[in-house]
Formats: structure tokens, C-alpha cells, sequence
């Protein structure tokens, strides 16, 4: 829908219509300008806001700038980016985002503080000694990250939840980044690759929706025991 000021907000369009935009409603003219009601009202949107952009795919993102541009060339294209956007700012894709960045340093040197450029570390952890072991994994929502690397992190989680350790996975919506790791420690946990992706999917709708990252998980066998009960 457009909201007053002419902005479209994306986020709850995809969220209705399926969390694949790809494969489930592919992004051509008729649906863009149903998200905002006609050709006119489109032609008059001032900006199109692609929440969380950074799990919006490449392709998907291209699409929407040349029909949004098509109906009206200057169409702001907004994204909302919370780390290093400059890969959504080379001209096929947004136009500007919101400065996020920019905001927390400007923060920081006002409190006499170090800003956290990237807002990486979540806010309120305890800082309890030995309660808690915080990883930061940062990896896109497109091609598969460093495989060695999420082999060492998706076995330190099953081996700690193994150990009867409570274990908090977590992206940006809970649907590809934080569920290729999960699956990557279910498959030490007893279950194959296939039965790790069925599991969650079941449990989380619209998990794995990332194709490329299901196929990956697919593929890998149990390495590991189901833990005692």
C-alpha cells in the first residue's frame, strides 16, 4: 500500500504474498502497481522502502528498480540497511539508505563513546562471568558463506546444545541465515540434511526459503547422535 507521503513499504507485501518474492510472486508490472493500487497511484509514489534489504535477493532488488523507475524515473529507491550498504549503492539497485551508520557515530562522539559502526553486538547482553558465550557470524542471504567456517559454528552449536546448553540462533527475520546454521547443527544431531530442512520448515514456515541454501543442506548427510533424552 502507499502510505500518505507516496513511500511504499515492502516488507508487509512480501510477507503476505509468500516470503519467496522470486519464485512465488515475481516482481513484473501488474503486481507492482497492485501493491499501490493502480498505474496512477504509482506513477505518483515518491519512494519504494525495501525493509531489510540486505534479505532481499540481487535480481529481485534490479527488477524493482527498473519497474519503479519505468513508471516513474524519479522514484526515490530507499533501502533500510543497518551495516556497510555500499554493494546496494552502485546503481542497479537503491538509490540511498537510510543512515543508520552516520546516526550511531554521530551518537558515539557525542557521548564521548565508541560508535558501533556496524551495529553488530546486540544491546542488554549480561556481562556475568562464564554465563555466556556470544559468536557474531555475519554472512549474506544470498550465496553460501565459507563452508568451513559454518561447519566450526553449526558444530559448536550442536555440541553445546549436545551438553544441555540453551543455544539462541538469530538473523535479521528468522528465515535463511539463522536456519542454515541451525540445520548445519541438526545434521550432528542426528538428522540428515533433508530431515534437518523438513524439520524446520515445519516448525518455522518459510524457513530455508533461500534455495540455495536448502540445496546445500540437502546434500549433507548425519554426522552426529541424537542426544539422550
Amino acid at each position: 500500500m502507499a502510505s500518505r507521503n507516496g513511500n511504499v513499504k515492502l516488507a508487509p507485501y512480501l510477507l503476505k504474498h509468500g516470503a519467496d518474492p522470486e519464485k512465488s510472486q515475481p516482481i513484473d508490472s501488474l503486481i507492482m502497481w497492485a501493491m499501490v493500487g493502480s498505474i496512477e497511484m504509482a506513477r505518483k509514489v515518491l519512494s519504494w522502502d525495501p525493509d531489510v534489504m540486505d534479505n532481499l535477493s540481487a535480481s529481485f532488488l534490479k527488477r524493482l528498480r527498473a519497474t519503479a523507475k519505468a513508471a516513474a524515473p524519479d522514484a526515490l529507491i530507499l533501502g533500510e540497511q543497518w551495516g556497510d550498504a555500499s554493494e546496494w549503492l552502485l546503481g542497479s539497485e537503491a538509490d540511498s539508505v537510510m543512515n543508520y551508520r552516520f546516526r550511531r557515530a554521530v551518537i558515539g562522539l557525542i557521548n564521548g563513546s565508541t560508535a558501533d559502526l556496524d551495529g553488530s553486538i546486540d544491546k542488554g547482553l549480561p556481562e556475568i562471568h562464564n554465563r555466556i558465550l556470544y559468536v557474531y557470524y555475519p554472512i549474506f542471504d544470498e550465496a553460501l558463506p565459507c563452508l568451513d567456517k559454518l561447519e566450526v559454528v553449526g558444530k559448536l552449536v550442536a555440541e553445546l546444545v549436545a551438553t544441555r546448553h540453551v543455544v539462541l540462533v538469530h538473523c535479521r527475520m528468522g528465515f535463511n541465515r539463522s536456519n542454515l546454521v541451525i540445520a548445519t547443527a541438526l545434521t550432528y544431531l542426528g538428522l540428515t540434511g533433508a530431515e534437518a530442512v523438513d524439520h524446520l520448515q515445519r516448525v518455522r514456515p518459510g524457513a530455508l526459503y533461500n534455495e540455495t541454501f536448502a540445496d546445500h543442506v540437502r546434500t549433507l548427510p548425519c554426522r552426529g547422535a541424537r542426544p539422550r533424552e
